[in-house]
């Protein structure tokens, strides 16, 4: 991930033709885990964002994430409550927001594109980016499982093409109109090494597969909550209706 992360940045910074501000913050665990899961994880983001920009003097960290993924509707009754990701639903940045309301922070996390499925945001920053939008976007990383080591001929670095954030980052760029340059195992490996990929993300598949075909309706999109004062349930049913149809764009095997 850190590659990645290095090599968008200077990438960005060729684009802008300028340095942009980048600090990385490096964790490692101390003790043995208590919580085996990474449920955690966005308290622990968004806490050292607010940290780093309380110490430049801003009052605002921006959460860069589409609504569609936020907001992560589960693709199976399997897939429910907390067993999909919240880490920047709604509801997690409102209470994020108390937390350092409560603390007298001035700091407040926002998330400017909560309105955007992935494609849509994908098409904004590619007519607003300056060069190679494709080559950038190749460069950097989506993929939830990253288990390219126990295929032979894989690679650990790249995506996996099947999982069901690769399934989503492949049907952005399809939306946006992007060609998308990214080199995924399951275009690359071949014989006994692609039908291993296929087997491990079978339940991955099934689940984008059942989505597709049973759609959303009013009961799952509430099924989401809590949700912030305020929420518009109507538009989060449509939002993630547009992020299905941007799903089905992608030739699933």
């Amino acid at each position: 991930i850190k590659a990645a992360q290095d090599r968008s940045y200077v990438w960005l910074r060729d684009a802008l033709q300028a340095e942009p501000r980048y600090l990385q913050v490096r964790l490692t665990q101390a003790e043995p885990k208590r919580e085996r899961s990474s449920r955690s994880r966005s308290m622990l983001f968004l806490a050292l964002a607010t940290a780093a920009g309380e110490g430049h003097g801003s009052t605002q960290v921006v959460v860069p994430e589409n609504g569609y993924t936020s907001l992560n509707p589960p693709l199976g009754p399997e897939r429910g409550g907390a067993l999909s990701t919240r880490s920047t639903h709604p509801w997690t940045i409102h209470e994020i927001n108390r937390i350092l309301a409560h603390l007298s922070s001035p700091v407040r996390v926002e998330n400017p594109y909560a309105a955007l499925t992935k494609g849509e945001l994908v098409e904004r920053a590619a007519s607003a980016a300056g060069g190679d939008f494709v080559a950038g976007a190749a460069l950097t990383l989506s993929c939830g499982k990253l288990d390219g080591r126990v295929y032979k001929g894989g690679n650990p670095n790249r995506h996996c093409g099947l999982c069901v954030p690769c399934l989503v980052r492949r049907g952005s760029l399809a939306a946006a109109g992007v060609v998308d340059a990214t080199p995924y195992l399951s275009d690359i490996l071949a014989g006994e090494a692609r039908e291993k990929l296929l087997r491990r993300r079978a339940d991955d598949v099934n689940a984008v597969r059942r989505a597709l075909a049973a759609g959303l309706d009013d009961a799952t999109v509430m099924a989401l909550g809590p949700f912030p004062p305020g929420f518009n349930l109507d538009d989060a049913l449509v939002l993630c209706s547009r992020g299905l149809r941007e799903l089905a764009l992608v030739k699933i095997p």
